[in-house]
């Protein structure tokens, strides 16, 4: 076994890349970057530990 690992968040790269009728509405992923505390905060775990999650909500324009 290679011993690879998969991430999906190519595809919607590729898709807000090329096609202007979509925009982002909220990415999980970015708000535990550039607010760690607030995310940690709002879905901590009682026994300490902070969730981030992996949703990632678009529309079409």
């Amino acid at each position: 076994m290679e011993n690879r690992s998969r991430n999906e968040q190519y595809l919607p790269r590729t898709l807000l890349m090329y096609d202007n009728g979509f925009r982002v509405l909220f990415d999980c992923s970015y708000a535990c970057w550039r607010l760690p505390e607030l995310v940690r905060g709002a879905l901590a775990h009682p026994n300490g530990h902070a969730f981030a999650g992996g949703g990632f909500w678009i529309e079409r324009c």
